[in-house]
């Protein structure tokens, strides 16, 4: 019997669970990744996109790091800013298409700037990244992590109904199956965004070579950590499955990529 490392039933509200989520993921598996290219995070300027309730940016500043967060959700940033946690940590109402746009962020080079499973919700993957671009510090470091479309859960279908791969089922039988669970409107639409989008390794890789990014690293995970916070499930990486291009859509369930600007170019 697995056992979730937070259980939704010991919190009041949602989002005091996914907030104590995306701190356990970010305190337990992203930063102990990131340090190996990252030694210290102490003053540092970190930005994260889509940054919901704001645990993974309290992560973070929890070491010291000066921390920002966006979100295009009026109503998860508002539950932010009601965490005492999160306080000293500035959040603001931001499409990652219109990141320029704020005063506040665009006059801020960031050393590290997360899209922690954000990227499978953007439409034009080449013009978000493009827009960060321009606000990353001389070294800085864009760390981003998804579930390819393909892969067991890709497409989120899991908020509605735990069943693998049913998101690669015909669109009509895929959306007729989540009405049975109970899906509502708002999460259906969700759901077919990112059904839209069908992010994928491949995709992903190919956009941060035409934007001359270079790559620190990819970690390929058949179980993502993710799961062991949520759902009690082993992390298991993936070996040579990761590099093969059309198997590794199927059987990985998460990417790490970190990049960085090629200044030669």
């Amino acid at each position: 019997m697995f056992k979730p490392l937070i259980n939704k039933a010991d919190f009041d509200s949602w989002a005091e669970y996914y907030w104590t989520y995306q701190f356990t993921l970010a305190d337990r598996y992203l930063i102990p990744y990131l340090r190996n290219y990252i030694p210290s995070f102490d003053g540092l300027k970190i930005l994260d996109v889509g940054c919901g309730e704001g645990g993974t940016a309290a992560a973070f500043a929890r070491i010291g790091a000066e921390c920002y967060g966006t979100d295009i959700d009026e109503y998860r940033l508002q539950k932010s800013s009601e965490i005492p946690q999160n306080n000293g940590i500035h959040f603001e109402l931001l499409d990652v298409y219109d990141i320029n746009s704020s005063d506040t962020i665009s006059n801020t080079k960031f050393d590290l700037i997360i899209l922690r499973d954000v990227i499978e919700h953007l439409t034009d993957t080449f013009e978000a990244l493009r827009a960060v671009k321009e606000i990353l510090a001389e070294d800085g470091k864009i760390f981003l992590t998804f579930p390819p479309y393909n892969s067991v859960f890709g497409g989120h279908q899991q908020i509605i109904a735990p069943i693998p791969f049913i998101h690669l089922m015909p669109s009509f039988l895929f959306y007729n199956i989540l009405k049975m669970f109970g899906g509502d409107k708002g999460k259906l639409s969700k759901l077919r965004h990112i059904r839209k989008v069908r992010m994928s390794i491949s995709r992903i890789l190919k956009t941060v070579k035409l934007l001359d990014f270079l790559i620190l690293d990819n970690t390929s995970y058949i179980m993502r950590p993710s799961f062991k916070v949520r759902y009690g499930l082993p992390i298991i990486k993936s070996n040579f499955i990761g590099s093969i291009p059309l198997i590794r859509e199927f059987k990985i369930s998460g990417f790490f990529l970190l990049i960085t600007p090629d200044r030669e170019r």
